[in-house]
């Protein structure tokens, strides 16, 4: 698995720019040992960034961090949405404005054709204020500024906002940078038939922008430092309340592997209740069982060490009473010898007395014979 072809090398070698030239050497990286932690080579560097995503603290560090860049993305998305709204706000209050300066002018001048003239009627458009620092002017078909709190009289034809609005009569909103503040804008128009002027209020976006960065911005960022901060904190409390346990499982597990089974369950790093505190009392009852067997395995085997001892006297008395047998059968075997020996004795002196009788009788009769002869 450590070996890479020299198209894959000449690729890794060649990604950063640089050169080849012939009689240059390709080799896989060092190799230390057969273990993955002795790889140099960079499948071995790959595999062990791969093992580091395979642990419970380090996916639990990964949640962490996409929490992080979710109330990151939160945060940004919420601000450009502000934005959308704030400038919906900004059409809204604007076109609210010049509908109402549209109906009272439009009134105005039905009373009185020539109102635009009069200094009470400059001075009522001067006083219109939208926002900070938004204001209202009168224009008419030649992009001249009739009422304009500064650059009144000054004709802007050639303006692109000037001429666009100055070309649409229909009335309706326009966007733009001005040339001389450097302000983005945002204006309604309204034309005023009677006049053939158009009534114009504007507003500064930074109005209502320095706003949304002074509180919008400022609070939302700070509630994301607050989130991120409780996320830390829970996630560095996850993370110890399930990589502790465990580390005390796996140790709890390493030693029944050696036979060890003198372990505690009432030290630290011990859960209660959930799956790993299951984890524990289930391996808590397995001590317990193996604890258990063993003392009666010791038992059992005290036992039969025990019935051992008492078998192994009763063969010692057995041997001891075949001993004894032995030694009587052999006397007996002694006695029935001697008694056989005995037998013989009085076979031959049956034979012999037999034989003396004979003798005896034959003496008798020829001593009958020689009385009868006398």
């Amino acid at each position: 698995g450590l070996y890479w072809s020299p198209a894959q090398q000449l690729a890794h070698h060649a990604s950063s720019g640089c050169a080849m030239s012939v009689g240059d050497v390709l080799g896989s990286g060092t190799i230390s040992g057969p273990e993955k932690s002795q790889r140099g080579s960079m499948l071995g560097n790959r595999e062990r960034s791969i093992a580091m995503f395979n642990s419970i603290k380090s996916k639990l560090a990964l949640f962490s961090v996409l929490g992080f860049v979710a109330v990151a993305v939160t945060v940004s998305v919420s601000y450009f949405i502000a934005v959308y709204e704030i400038k919906s706000i900004m059409q809204s209050d604007v076109g609210a404005v010049a509908d109402a300066l549209e109906k009272s002018i439009s009134y105005i001048a039905t009373l009185k054709p020539d109102a635009y003239k009069d200094k009470d009627f400059k001075q009522f458009i001067y006083n219109v204020k939208i926002g900070k620092s938004g204001y209202a002017f009168m224009l008419d078909d030649q992009g001249t500024l009739v009422i304009h709190q500064k650059d009144e009289g000054k004709n802007l034809a050639g303006l692109p906002h000037i001429d666009y609005i100055r070309t649409h009569k229909q009335g309706g909103f326009y966007d733009y940078r001005a040339s001389t503040t450097g302000q983005d804008k945002i204006v309604a128009y309204r034309y005023i038939q009677p006049w053939g002027l158009w009534i114009v209020p504007g507003v500064n976006k930074e109005d209502y922008f320095n706003q949304l960065k002074e509180n919008f911005l400022k609070w939302n960022v700070a509630c994301a430092i607050l989130t991120i901060l409780l996320l830390s904190s829970a996630g560095f409390y996850i993370i110890r309340s399930i990589s502790v346990p465990i580390r005390s499982a796996v140790d709890v597990a390493d030693r029944l592997a050696t036979g060890d089974l003198t372990i505690e369950f009432n030290g630290q790093g011990v859960a209660t209740g959930g799956e790993i505190g299951a984890l524990h009392d289930a391996q808590r009852t397995m001590v317990t069982s193996l604890n258990t067997m063993v003392n009666r395995i010791n038992s059992s085997a005290e036992e039969l060490s025990a019935i051992s001892g008492n078998i192994a006297e009763s063969t010692r008395q057995v041997i001891a009473a075949a001993g004894q047998q032995s030694a009587a059968v052999d006397e007996t075997a002694q006695a029935v010898d001697a008694i056989n020996l005995s037998v013989s004795e009085v076979t031959q002196w049956v034979d012999s007395l037999s034989l003396s009788a004979t003798e005896t009788s034959s003496a008798t009769l020829e001593m009958a014979a020689n009385v009868e002869e006398v």
